[in-house]
Formats: structure tokens, C-alpha cells, sequence
């Protein structure tokens, strides 16, 4: 646990998957119980999965971590990822985050390169908008260092590449986000992510 205090102005920065592995197919959360899924488009979600040829691999624990979730909330707010973990007794679907109905669901494909991509493109805004900054805080999903695989470590050295000798920073992973993803009118919409970089710089 870290406290702040003083007259702090934090920036938030997330990044999940990007635009070019999102697929196709969508569908919207038509029944769910917190992070449960059951229902898509009015179907069982195990339909949606053997839909798209995923039935058999859903039926293995983290199988599918290497294609999250987008959800988007459809409340002007940025998509947020989430991870499939099993399916339960009855096929319903067990994510690593609450489902809410109403939402819309894409599916996405997360690589090597992709994590690659998408943290050196976040730190690479983050260093245009350090000025008088103090430190920066990251913190990435222990799902980004399984996609890497035998190259876990390439995302820290990443980061330590473009923020080493810049300014103080920390960077750890975890198994799931806690962080904004707009701030709108001084207030911060927090969202629990999976399979993200998270990072605060103060």
C-alpha cells in the first residue's frame, strides 16, 4: 500500500489489446450474476464459444487466457479486458471481473508482439508527459508475462529500456487491474482490468 498526500495531480494510463486483434464476431451480455457469464445474444455462452470453434478448449482451466475478453460498457467509457477462467457444472462462463448485462463482448487475440506493442507505445506516451513528475507506478498483468512465455521478462526490460534514468519508477505484476479509466469533471471511473498495463505517474 502506498499513500499520497499533498497537492498531487496523478495520471492514468491503460493499455489492454489492440484495435487490429479484435475479431469479428461480437455479442452482448444478455444474462449474467456478477462475474458469471451465461447468456450472449440471448444463447448459453458455451453456444458462443462452439461458434466460434472454442467449445473444446473452454472446458480446460485458463485455457483461453491468450483471447480476452473486450468489454465495452456503452457509457462512453474505453473497453476494458477481461479473462475467461472456466466454465462451471451448468457451461456458464467464470471471468476474472463482473459481466454486467447490457454490455457487448468482443473477442481478441493477445500475442507476444501485441504486448510488445502496446506497452512500448503507452510508455512512449507516458515520457512525452513526464515534466516535473515524481514517479511513475506500472503494474502489468502476470497474463501479459504467460502470453510472452519463455521471454517473460521482455516487458520489464522494455520498461526499463525507456524509463530507466528518466525518473523513479516501480513495476510489478499482478492478477488484475485496479484503475480509471476516464476522469471525467475530477472524478476517476475506476475499473477492475485483467491482461493489462496499468500505470500512474505522479
Amino acid at each position: 500500500m502506498i499513500l499520497l498526500y499533498g497537492d498531487i495531480h496523478p495520471r492514468f494510463f491503460v493499455a489492454n489489446i489492440s484495435k487490429s486483434r479484435i475479431l469479428e464476431k461480437n455479442a452482448v451480455v444478455t444474462k449474467s450474476a456478477g462475474s458469471v457469464l451465461m447468456e450472449v445474444n440471448g444463447r448459453p455462452v458455451i453456444d458462443f464459444f462452439k461458434n466460434l470453434g472454442l467449445g473444446e478448449a473452454s472446458e480446460t482451466q485458463y485455457a483461453l487466457s491468450n483471447l480476452p475478453f473486450l468489454l465495452d460498457y456503452n457509457d462512453g467509457t474505453p473497453r476494458v479486458s477481461k479473462i475467461f477462467i472456466a466454465l462451471t457444472p451448468e457451461k456458464y462462463a467464470i471471468c476474472a471481473g463482473a459481466m454486467p448485462q447490457g454490455s457487448t463482448l468482443y473477442m481478441t487475440v493477445a500475442d507476444k508482439d501485441d504486448v510488445m506493442l502496446t506497452t512500448g507505445e503507452t510508455i512512449d506516451t507516458i515520457l512525452k508527459d513526464i515534466d516535473d513528475s515524481s514517479v511513475l507506478l506500472i503494474y502489468s498483468c502476470i497474463s501479459r508475462s504467460m502470453t510472452l512465455g519463455a521471454e517473460q521478462f521482455r516487458e520489464m526490460e522494455l520498461i526499463s529500456q525507456k524509463v530507466g534514468g528518466k525518473l523513479p519508477y516501480m513495476t510489478a505484476n499482478s492478477g488484475g487491474e485496479i484503475c480509471p479509466t476516464q476522469i471525467s469533471e475530477g472524478k476517476a471511473i475506476n475499473r477492475f482490468h485483467n491482461n493489462a498495463f496499468i500505470a500512474c505517474l505522479i
